[in-house]
This record gives structure tokens, C-alpha cells and sequence, in this order.
């Protein structure tokens, strides 16, 4: 089992392994409880409606270890992530007379542990959490580091919260039946790291398989890890990691979030790297475009600049009338960029007509 300590205001680990799901009771009394007598503990299972096969494994774990363990199937899809889902949550927890002491576990994908983390933050004014992600961009990136969100009014995680889980469960045997847009998604999150730091890059020269990810996966969760530790609000550093979700997230609100996120991504590193050769005279475009044909995503900006412009208008992160954009001079050589509303513009249309 490979182990990532996060060392925020409190540490917590994220354990990568096959065959982690069955012991997740034992984990979670060991690492969360520290030994002590759970039997009158609550574990509630939020969890994807299309996770059975693996539910009952976790859920026997649970019940085996000691804890009065319930179960509540939440929507799948980054449309699910809204007020509504989120009130149904917290309906439920007052509902079986939830504690603070008791733990509120996600099993699922990044839109169930965004949803399940931000009703943790803010139920009772924080429940204990446990994240067990269940998709490789989930794993790699959305269960670690404590953002929580909701969509509001198309735009994507306007609002949110900074919670830490206790723990991060990942147990990559769940991967074996992701395929198709679902694993390429992941895929296109795991892009960005390897644009912020090359040796991830260059393994992304090989198709990403499923049945042998353990290492990526902790490459990108420990390179995560040092960031959050180092800016774990997100008024720095940790900005590095949003690379592409200015754009992405856009893309994703004009598709009606049909779009997978890391996808959108995807196409939104390529746009900035278009931008920057055009601008700049950079030459970073060409090798994106080799590893995005490599791992079968397609690139396709079907929208209109001005259609990109008005969604970006209402990102959070605009701020005295300048947007704070992460860019790259070269893989493994990124920066945050200010820009006016009119530098901004031209700088994407000058790269997005050449996309």
C-alpha cells in the first residue's frame, strides 16, 4: 500500500492500493477513531447509485468493524452538484439524528465527493469526513486537498468550502470498469500534472491503462500534497493546480455539463498552449497535442470566443477587475499571469482561432 501524508492545519493520509475497500472499516477505526469504541458511531455511505457491485464490500467492512452503518444513493453528474442535492443530503443527516462525532463517508466520483464534503463542512459546522473516490480523476486529484463545491447558476464550484477529510480511501481495483469518456477524463486531469512537472509528462508518452495506475496516481496525489501543504486556501501556490479549469470549467458550463471535466481540461491547457506560442513564441502546443493523441482525447473547442468570455466574466477568480490565469512558458514551467478583460481577450482570441 502506498501512503501520502497531507500535512494541512491537521494531517490526514491518502492510502493507494487494490483490495482496500473491504478493509476500509478496519482503516477508518484504526485511522480516524484511533482504536477507540465505535459501536455507537454512525457511518453513513453517500454513495453513487451505480456502485453496487463494490457497496457491499465497504458496507460489510463498516458493519464488521463495528459501526451502525447506513447507506443513501445520491445522483451521478457534475449536473447533480446543485442546492438541491446538497439540501437532500443534509436532510438525511438530520434525519438519522446525525453527530458530529459520527462519520459521513462519499463513494463516488469527484460530484458525489464535492457535494458529500461541502454538506461535511458545514453540518453542524463539521462532521468528520472520509473520501473513497471511485474514478481516476476523483483519485488523482478531487477527493485530495479539501476543496468542496456546488454549481450555481451555470457557473461551475461558485460556491464551496475548504474542508479536509480524516482520510482518503483509494482503492484502484474500482478502476477495472471505468472506460471510454469516464477513464479518458481522468486521464485529462492527469494532463495537467504532468504539464506542471515533466517526469509526469513524459510517462504520459505510454496509454494510460487502468489495471497499473498505482504509481501515476501517487505521483500526482504526492505532487498534490506538497502544494496544498505549502497553501492549502489557495491564495498562492496551490493555483498552480487549477492550469486549464478557467477554460475547462466554461467549456463544461456552455456543454450543459456534458462535457467531462477533465476533458474540458484537457481542451483548456491546449487553448492556453495555443496562446502562448502565439503570444510568446513558445513551442509547447505541439507536444500537448502528441500525448492528448496518445491518450485518445479529442480536441474540440466547439464555441465561440465570445460565448468563452461571457462564462470566464463570472469566475471566482477575478479580482480588482483582473483575472489571475495559469499559464506555461514550457512542460514543467508554469506561473500565474494577471490579466485586464481586454489582455485577456486578445490573448485567447490570438490562440483559440489557431486551436
Amino acid at each position: 500500500m502506498k501512503t501520502v501524508t497531507v500535512n494541512t492545519h491537521y494531517k490526514y493520509e491518502v492510502l493507494i492500493s487494490s483490495g482496500l475497500l473491504t478493509d476500509a472499516g478496519e482503516l477508518i477505526y484504526r485511522k480516524v477513531y484511533k482504536g477507540k469504541d465505535v459501536t455507537k458511531i454512525k457511518a453513513l455511505v453517500v454513495m453513487n447509485s451505480d456502485l453496487e457491485k463494490y457497496s457491499a464490500g465497504l458496507i460489510n467492512s463498516l458493519k464488521q468493524a463495528g459501526f451502525h452503518t447506513f447507506v443513501y444513493e445520491a445522483p451521478i453528474g457534475e449536473e447533480s452538484k446543485n442546492y438541491q442535492s446538497l439540501g437532500k443530503v443534509l436532510d438525511y443527516l438530520t434525519k438519522i439524528d446525525f453527530s458530529r462525532e459520527d462519520v459521513i463517508i462519499s463513494f463516488g466520483g469527484g460530484s458525489v465527493g464535492d457535494v458529500v464534503g461541502f454538506a461535511a463542512s458545514v453540518y453542524k459546522r463539521g462532521a468528520r469526513l472520509v473520501q473513497i473516490p471511485t474514478t481516476l480523476l476523483a483519485m488523482l486529484d478531487s477527493a485530495v486537498g479539501g476543496k468542496t463545491a456546488i454549481n450555481y447558476q451555470g457557473v461551475k464550484n461558485l460556491m464551496g468550502s475548504f474542508y479536509q477529510p480524516n482520510l482518503v480511501i483509494e482503492d484502484t481495483d474500482v478502476l477495472a470498469t471505468i472506460e471510454g469518456k469516464n477513464l479518458r477524463s481522468g486521464v485529462g486531469e492527469l494532463i495537467k500534472y504532468g504539464v506542471i512537472d515533466k517526469n509526469i509528462f513524459y510517462q504520459l508518452y505510454s496509454e494510460v491503462k487502468t489495471n497499473n495506475i498505482d504509481s501515476l496516481i501517487y505521483d500526482c496525489v504526492k505532487l498534490k500534497a506538497k502544494i496544498v501543504a505549502e497553501d492549502e486556501y489557495d491564495r498562492g501556490k496551490r493555483q498552480i493546480l487549477n492550469l486549464g479549469h478557467t477554460i475547462g470549467h466554461a467549456m463544461e458550463a456552455l456543454s450543459g455539463f456534458r462535457t467531462p471535466h477533465g476533458i474540458a481540461v484537457a481542451n483548456g491547457i491546449l487553448c492556453i498552449a495555443h496562446c502562448m506560442d502565439k503570444a510568446y513564441g513558445t513551442a509547447t502546443a505541439e507536444k500537448l497535442m502528441r500525448v492528448l493523441d496518445i491518450q485518445g482525447i479529442l480536441t474540440d473547442i466547439p464555441y465561440p470566443v465570445e460565448k468563452i468570455l461571457e462564462v470566464i466574466s463570472k469566475d471566482k477568480k477575478w479580482m480588482y477587475e483582473k483575472l489571475s490565469l495559469v499559464v506555461f512558458d514550457d512542460i514543467g514551467k508554469c506561473r500565474l499571469q494577471e490579466f485586464t478583460a481586454e489582455e485577456f481577450e486578445r490573448f485567447l482570441k490570438g490562440g483559440l482561432y489557431a486551436c
